[in-house]
């Protein structure tokens, strides 16, 4: 038996069955129930874990129920009942059910070691158990979110700029160079795309190759490179001359020579401006061809054929030397090109790890590349060894989506198991390889058991022997989810397609025959080629176009949420549900309800911007387009005075207190301004997950209106209103998002895309060019004629491979029917290709081989559509609609008690006493003598005075005005300061009682409820000193004993 089994799985061919199936396996195997224990499901998303679990628990429940089971349950017991020789466990009903019933009941109550997990929750549970032998804290954090991570160290970078003489200088010459290629010169969205390549798996790499380079070392290497660019250029012009004079010097005519080509060729290369010979040129060097024109004199003709061998080895020897050294040049150019980019890259991954490294931050691709440095060096790698005893069998899925270095630390441990005898397994399918852009390697699938790019590594060299012992090869080629028309129309057409492809990626199509049950048929595939060259046309028609095939499909019994709409982009997306939604036709899509989408919460969100600047118009405009009519708005802009804004709320009796606003939390003010400005009278689910997201801002980082302004448009794009499942609207994706997942009716609008390079740059250490071990090129197609031919031509072939497998999901979504609505060109008579294949050219050239199957003019269907049968179900509707939501405002729920002690005032004991704090309060609010009688009576109104006690504390604050010189200090002053506090660079504080200042002289009075004592003097005499370090002048400082009616001078 092959312990290590690679499952190809097409679409709707059972993957997940497959797996489950697998898992049971080796869970049922035995009448222990804790096997399961031994097992480690991968996958890649927490969605596909989730489900995974759900399928497992699910299956052994109805394999455990004891009841006659249907559907997928029952085709899996059939599955475990077979003999072991055909892949069962060859044991009778009644046992699995008990089994079943046991590993169960093990799973509930050890949930934690149901192993089912993602790939980088694995790699991060390593990381945590092993985090001091990796010399990593033991408390670091996860960023899970690149743009956090990159932004803020592109931050810290600009900030410097005007600091750091040499990066300022750098970046200075960065954007001019952005500038001098007509790009925008704003760097930091710049930066950030081109940062990027940093967290790639490989990025880091390189990078560490040049780490040390400094921003000088980058100007020599510069220097360097311009000056082999142009010797080059000045030894091709020096060919190019020196043929130009020979030709001159034996009198030879410019026109002599046939079409005066040969002489305008070294005319360009004598310029730098045409190296590259054409055909008539190359044909008569080569002797196809006459040398001189026909009107051509019998002297010229002589003097030709007199210098032609000279001429000849001309033609060669600069041809030569421009073969030998033009890859190089071109290579430099592309070098020079990007070397500030590269030099820029250097000081960001500096600036990253310093980043990392203050903030205990690691990023989720920091991982594997710390588990990657231990086991491309051990045999066993020590991280390992724990999980080797827990562990025994490795299920992976989705297999065609693992990065390199994430397969690379995963085969040690299936290394372990399979020399332990156990099974293991990997599915996937290289056609339905859609994710490369994030680190998704397909060659992996293809190449197995071979390790693909194991750098001749003696670890995986010999790991890959141990894969190659045990592997054998499942294809699960049956489809269950497609109708026949649609399974046949894709064989017929991936087949055809095939042909784009390298020789390489050709087998994955070209054998494409999945099986399908014959009488599950009434399936139907219809193509739409609009003719249409106006752009803006041809998206109103596409549009109207999917308008129509909903009502149809209405019609014929599907619901709103048997339809989906897949589309290339997230802008086609959205565009497409915002016409719907016009239209009156629900949508469930993440791009359609983004949260920038609501006018409400751009508005709030205008608002904000307003009030950290009111004064400025241009975000008064914006909040009026919103309150107001186009002709109102003129009216209160040319009739209102001052702020208009604040004028125009008043007439609505709306009143803004920004000084109560001001001590609202971010949370708070939002809520506030809702309820103030009337948007919570009805249900706005925009609004409530606006606030969600201001809440989970202010839960994180500050209640900064700026800085929540600015994180919210570095991120919106992603903030999305969640749908639950069960509302009917029809679903609106990209096809990326699709799959996984299957609906009855597939529209494909806009399948038009053209082939586009998947990498913008790639990383290369064949740089020749001394002091730079390695450099990033741009993948352009200047390449095609250098020493990175194979490189450029590689990143084609994976390009053309992803367009033709972004294809391939869309096409097998669909259960019952799929519509594509596509485009043709014949504007000019002949049908117009693009330059290196589309969609658009796939899918017309395969309905040109088809005839037979043209309905109307460019209209093509394969099959037959057939109304749905329509099923009657009664549902209760249980849910409650709420008209309006309800704030509850905790400031005025709660209340503070002004009886309770200053409390706790440890520099004044004696006030702690109730009479003593209530004398002491009262003091504390008088400013001159004469508030006296609006103080007490406020403390009466409050409370805080009792009726009773009113006379008695009037006559003793009356008397402490009585005292000698205490009159002097409630009036006439220029400045007074009441219990205001004094920080010291310490941290410690001090609050003076009183402190006012008249006539150049600053006078400090402290209260005293109590009896008099040294430490009194002491408190004072600190205070005085600190307010003479402050620079106050003439302090002079008072205890006012009130029980002693004194007035003490220190």
């Amino acid at each position: 038996m092959s312990n290590f089994v690679s499952y190809n799985s097409s679409a709707g061919s059972g993957k997940t069955y497959t797996l489950v199936k697998e898992y049971l396996k080796i869970a049922l195997e035995t009448r222990n129930p804790n096997l399961y224990k031994h097992i480690l499901a991968v996958t890649f998303t927490n969605k596909a874990a989730a489900e995974m679990k759900a399928r497992i628990i699910d299956s052994l429940k109805a394999l455990s129920s004891g009841k006659e089971l249907s559907g997928t349950p029952k085709f899996l017991l059939a599955d475990l009942l077979k003999p072991v020789k055909e892949g069962g466990l060859e044991c009778s009903a009644l046992e699995i059910g008990e089994r079943s019933k046991n590993v169960l009941k093990s799973i509930l109550h050890n949930y934690n070691d149901f192993g089912v997990s993602t790939i980088d929750k694995f790699t991060h549970k390593i990381i945590r158990t092993f985090a001091h032998d990796l010399q990593l804290p033991l408390n670091f954090n996860i960023e899970l979110d690149e743009r956090e991570l990159l932004g803020a160290s592109i931050d810290l970078l600009i900030a410097e700029v005007g600091k750091n003489e040499k990066l300022t200088k750098l970046l200075l010459e960065y954007t001019s160079k952005k500038a001098d290629d007509e790009e925008s010169w704003h760097i930091e969205n710049d930066l950030f795309n081109f940062s990027r390549n940093l967290l790639k798996e490989d990025g880091e790499l390189y990078l560490e190759k040049i780490r040390k380079l400094s921003i000088e070392d980058f100007d020599t290497i510069k220097t360097q490179l311009f000056q082999l660019t142009k010797d080059f250029e000045h030894k091709v012009m020096e060919h190019g001359k020196k043929a130009i004079e020979f030709i001159d010097a034996q009198g030879i005519n410019s026109k002599s020579f046939s079409g005066g080509y040969f002489y305008k060729y070294w005319l360009g290369v004598k310029d730098f401006t045409n190296l590259t010979p054409n055909n008539t040129i190359v044909n008569i060097v080569n002797g196809e061809k006459e040398w001189y024109a026909k009107t051509v004199d019998t002297n010229q003709k002589q003097l030709i054929d007199q210098h032609q061998k000279e001429l000849i080895q001309l033609f060669n020897s600069t041809r030569a030397y421009i073969h030998q050294f033009e890859s190089d040049y071109k290579v430099n150019k592309l070098i020079i090109k990007n070397l500030y980019s590269l030099a820029v890259l250097n000081e960001i991954e500096k600036t990253v790890q310093e980043f990392k490294k203050d903030n205990n931050v690691l990023n989720i691709s920091d991982f594997n590349k710390q588990i990657a440095k231990i086991v491309a060096s051990e045999p066993i790698p020590f991280i390992y060894e724990r999980l080797g005893e827990k562990y025994q069998h490795y299920l992976i899925d989705e297999f065609q989506d693992t990065s390199i270095i994430q397969w690379h630390n995963i085969i040690p441990l299936i290394d372990n198991s399979l020399g332990n005898g156990q099974f293991n397994m990997v599915v996937g399918d290289a056609k339905q390889a859609i994710y490369r852009f994030r680190g998704g390697e397909v060659d992996q699938i293809i190449n197995l058991p071979n390790i693909y790019k194991h750098n001749n590594n003696p670890l995986l060299l010999e790991r890959e022997l141990a894969l190659t012992r045990n592997y054998s090869n499942e294809n699960l080629s049956k489809n269950y989810r497609s109708k026949a028309e649609i399974v046949q129309f894709n064989n017929d057409f991936f087949q055809s397609v095939a042909s784009n492809l390298s020789e390489q990626y050709q087998q994955l199509y070209n054998n494409l025959k999945q099986e399908f049950d014959p009488k599950n048929s009434g399936g139907c595939v219809q193509l739409n080629f609009i003719e249409e060259s106006d752009n803006q046309l041809f998206k109103d028609t596409v549009l109207n176009n999917i308008i129509n095939t909903i009502k149809d499909n209405c019609e014929a019994g599907y619901s709103l949420t048997d339809i989906a709409i897949l589309t290339r982009s997230n802008k086609d997306a959205s565009e497409i549900a915002s016409f719907l939604l016009a239209n009156d036709v629900n949508v469930i899509s993440s791009e359609s309800l983004l949260l920038n989408n609501s006018k409400e919460v751009t508005f709030l969100l205008n608002l904000f911007r307003y009030l950290t600047s009111p004064n400025d118009i241009n975000y008064q405009v914006l909040l009026f387009n919103y309150l107001t009519s186009p002709d109102e708005l003129f009216e209160v802009f040319t009739h209102s005075e001052g702020n208009k804004l604040i004028a125009y709320l008043k007439t609505k009796n709306i009143q803004f207190d920004f000084r109560k606003m001001a001590n609202y939390s971010l949370y708070e003010l939002a809520e506030h301004l809702v309820v103030l400005l009337e948007l919570d009278k009805k249900v706005d689910v925009y609004i409530q997950f606006f606030l969600d997201k201001i809440h989970e801002y202010a839960s994180r980082y500050d209640n900064s209106i700026v800085n929540f302004i600015e994180w919210w448009e570095t991120r919106s794009e992603k903030f999305s209103i969640v749908i639950p499942e069960g509302v009917d609207a029809v679903r609106v994706m990209s096809i990326h998002k699709s799959k996984g997942l299957e609906f009855p009716v597939v529209i494909y609008p806009f399948a038009t895309s053209p082939i586009q390079i998947g990498e913008d740059f790639f990383w290369t250490d064949e740089t020749k060019i001394e002091g730079l071990a390695t450099a990033i090129l741009p993948m352009v197609k200047d390449l095609e004629n250098t020493r990175f031919a194979a490189v450029y031509q590689e990143e084609m072939n994976k390009s053309t491979l992803d367009l033709i497998n972004v294809m391939y999901v869309a096409l097998t979504r669909p259960k019952d029917r799929l519509y594509i609505i596509s485009k043709v060109d014949f504007s000019k008579g002949v049908r117009k290709l693009s330059n290196n294949g589309s969609v658009a050219d796939y899918l017309y050239n395969f309905c040109e081989l088809n005839p037979a199957n043209k309905t109307d003019d460019h209209i093509f269907q394969f099959g037959w559509f057939t109304p749905k049968e329509k099923q009657i179900t009664e549902q209760s509707n249980n849910d409650k609609v709420f008209e309006a939501i309800s704030y509850n405002n905790w400031r005025e729920k709660l209340q503070i008690s002004y009886q309770a002690p200053l409390a706790w005032d440890i520099e004044n004991p004696e006030t702690s006493g109730a009479h003593g704090t209530l004398i002491h309060t009262i003091l504390a609010k008088i400013n001159t003598k004469n508030d006296l009688d609006k103080v007490v009576a406020s403390f009466l109104q409050k409370g805080l005075i009792a009726d009773e006690d009113l006379p008695k504390i009037r006559i003793e604050l009356e008397n402490v005005f009585k005292i000698d010189g205490v009159d002097e200090l409630f009036s006439n002053f220029e400045e007074l300061k009441n219990e205001r506090t004094i920080l010291l660079p310490t941290g410690d504080s001090y609050q003076p009682d009183r402190v006012m200042v008249k006539n150049k002289t600053t006078y400090l009075v402290d209260y005293k409820t109590g009896k008099q004592n040294p430490k009194h003097v002491e408190q004072i005499t600190n205070y005085k000193s600190l307010l003479t370090q402050m620079g106050y002048l003439n302090v002079n400082a008072y205890l006012l004993y009130v029980k002693e009616n004194l007035l003490v001078s220190v």
